[in-house]
């Protein structure tokens, strides 16, 4: 049997999800810090015993892929409905992604043309990725991992000693009101991890999912204290990406000058993870529901020609990021809750 047909391990899969939620995360930081303000640090641990649970409904979900996962628990026909959902929102997630990581790079640099280049680069990395049965962007993304788990590690080393602690306490009048909303705002991260469940997955021992849900809140948590500690909540709610902003003027001799250049472009290994892996997903999706692999492909390149003429609608390119928000709570929490109710009740019966 060839290797790439034995599928991935549980912890390559985890290393690819966490690293794929990075662009993610980086990119509700502002709106954390408008909903729940000086409090926004505390909407990870408000969503941790949520995601904990998700992680159990998401093991039975996607213990034989997606696609099975969900005709298992709504039944062949509505089953296949739905995977066709998953697969229109993928693509919707992809173009809005894609756009965002071909505007962080751009700040870097200088020309609107140059967009093209870095959307034509993402394209050809997430089609040379998500090629054979998984097992190359599995390993591929715990290097990528790697390489991002050390970049955060670096920023927040940087960043937190200049946090200014009069941004983060007493607490404001509004904030504990809006953390609900700022709780809703991170679980709805899970609608790009959701995807990561199409991968196949061998048969091991279990890994613990939720250690690596604590640490990844933990590490959540540790970027927003170092955002608004530095901005302050009303400053980093105006801000596309503040993150990027913390490392301004920091620079290495020998190695970088500009401290949000250098993260950016090492930032750029998360976005390709999630390109790849909703790539993935679009292929594993489109072959169920078709019986043809070669399409997946193709819906992603039209993806990514999306993304490249989206700046054209700048309102439909503001409107999209909030729908993801939604959506992402629909389709990451939502509908696999409601399967795993179901898959329960179908199971008491037999």
């Amino acid at each position: 049997m060839k290797e790439e047909h034995k599928g991935v391990s549980g912890r390559e899969r985890l290393a690819l999800t966490v690293t794929a939620l990075v662009p993610g995360v980086l990119g509700t930081l502002a709106a954390l810090a408008g909903s729940a303000g000086t409090l926004a640090w505390l909407a990870p641990v408000t969503a941790l015993p949520v995601g904990l649970v998700l992680c159990r409904v998401w093991e039975g979900l996607g213990e034989k892929g997606l696609p099975l996962g969900l005709e298992e628990a709504f039944g062949k026909g509505l089953g296949k409905c739905l995977e066709a959902l998953y697969l229109l929102w993928a693509l919707f997630l992809m173009v809005e992604r894609a756009d965002g990581y071909a505007r962080r790079l751009m700040t870097t640099t200088e020309g609107e043309s140059v967009r093209w280049l870095y959307l034509g680069v993402g394209l050809a990395l997430c089609l040379w990725l998500s090629r054979g049965g998984g097992t190359v962007l599995a390993r591929t993304g715990k290097l990528f991992f790697l390489a991002v788990a050390a970049v955060l590690a670096l920023s927040l080393l940087l960043a937190l000693p200049g946090a200014d602690w009069k941004n983060l306490w007493p607490p404001r009048t509004g904030d504990p009101a809006g953390l609900p909303m700022a709780a809703a705002t991170a679980l709805g991260l899970s609608g790009y991890g959701v995807f990561a469940l199409c991968l196949p997955k061998r048969e091991e021992r279990k890994i613990q999912a939720g250690v690596w849900t604590v640490w990844s809140c933990a590490v959540f948590s540790a970027l927003i204290l170092a955002v608004v500690g530095a901005f302050g909540p009303v400053l980093a709610a105006r801000m596309k990406e503040p993150f990027l902003l913390l490392l301004q003027g920091v620079e290495v001799p020998g190695a970088f000058q500009r401290g949000e250049a250098a993260l950016t472009a090492a930032l750029a290994l998360a976005d390709w993870a999630l390109l790849a892996l909703l790539t993935w997903g679009c292929k594993k999706l489109w072959s169920s529901l078709t019986g043809f692999a070669w399409g997946g492909g193709v819906l992603t390149a039209g993806a990514f020609l999306a993304a490249g003429l989206l700046p054209r609608w700048p309102l439909l390119q503001d409107g999209m990021a909030q729908m993801a928000v939604w959506g992402n709570l629909a389709f990451g929490m939502g509908i696999p809750f409601l399967g795993w109710i179901l898959r329960g009740r179908k199971r008491k019966h037999i």
